[in-house]
């Protein structure tokens, strides 16, 4: 098999985890953590990470992000490499697969259109038709931005994206700030989203880890860094792109219609804003700064991407 699907989780397999684990063209990665109750896992379809084979691939790494952490999932994409991985999907346990999901253009030549915001990063969900009035925006844009948030048309362009990020009905992962907003009177949140043509931008696009598919040739400029809070994937999304730009592969992000339902798990809307603070405060410097981590995180921690990095390139 050359398509691995990775997760973490700390609960018992999930309705949209059994889905994808029972899917005959790609393999299931569960990447387990301390909480995750590691025997119920023996039956699912899937390779399943216990902490200690975490810690036999790497113990400097398995230190350096510490435990009950969404990045742990790091582990699944150094694993799904040694497997021979040519696509890495990227999904929430709580996201359940509907009939699309899976169709990706990753690594093909494709014609997309191209949009342009005038700004340093576009937003993918401004100007979507859905069946609400509201209007989100996708998790990790810079709040300080939303009132330039802009899209016009440049043209069709023929691209070879490196990462397919698809969207999400039913209560999808964005920011606590939105929620608050958007959400009705029993305090619930369900969009469906129109469909669309595959689409691109000139500049950075936010995406997060809860649906996605990525290139095994770019995986190891994708880490998910530990202790940033809610922004991790958001910002390990902006750096991966600003390491293909620098290497004149841009652009190389196409967003695709929604393939999946979230069912979301259980959360407090204040604590995942207390979680989101240093995205809201720090997002449009570290744009500014070429996607450079330094000030933002410690010595140790950009040690452990380069250990990362290392691990995905041996293989």
């Amino acid at each position: 098999m050359s398509k691995f699907i990775v997760t973490t989780t700390i609960n018992p397999p999930t309705k949209a985890l059994k889905l994808y684990a029972s899917m005959s063209d790609w393999t299931l990665i569960v990447v387990g953590d301390k909480k995750t109750p590691h025997a119920q896992y023996e039956n699912l379809d899937c390779i399943y990470l216990t902490p200690q084979d975490q810690e036999k691939i790497s113990k400097g790494l398995s230190d350096c992000i510490g435990w009950n952490l969404i990045e742990r999932r790091n582990f699944g994409f150094i694993e799904a490499i040694r497997r021979g991985a040519e696509q890495i999907a990227v999904v929430d346990d709580d996201n359940v697969p509907l009939s699309n999901w899976g169709e990706n253009v990753v690594g093909q030549l494709v014609e997309v259109d191209m949009l342009s915001s005038g700004n340093i990063v576009m937003d993918p969900l401004y100007d979507l038709k859905s069946n609400t009035k509201e209007k989100f925006w996708h998790r990790g844009y810079p709040i300080d931005l939303i009132h330039k948030r802009r899209k016009s048309y440049v043209g069709r362009v023929q691209i070879r994206p490196m990462v397919q990020a698809n969207l999400w009905n039913g209560e999808p992962d964005i920011d606590a700030i939105n929620r608050m907003i958007n959400r009705d009177r029993d305090g619930n949140i369900n969009i469906l989203f129109d469909t669309f043509d595959y689409f691109t931008a000139m500049e950075f696009l936010p995406f997060n880890s809860q649906n996605i598919i990525v290139s095994a040739d770019v995986i190891k400029d994708y880490y998910l860094m530990p202790r940033v809070g809610r922004i991790s994937d958001i910002w390990a999304a902006y750096r991966l792109q600003q390491t293909l730009m620098d290497r004149g592969n841009h652009p190389a992000v196409v967003f695709g219609d929604a393939s999946v339902v979230q069912e979301r798990n259980e959360h407090d809307v204040l604590g995942d804003f207390s979680y989101e603070v240093l995205g809201h405060f720090q997002t449009s410097r570290f744009l500014k700064s070429h996607c450079n981590y330094e000030g933002l995180v410690t010595h140790e921690d950009i040690e452990g991407m380069e250990m990362y990095r290392k691990l995905i390139e041996r293989g």
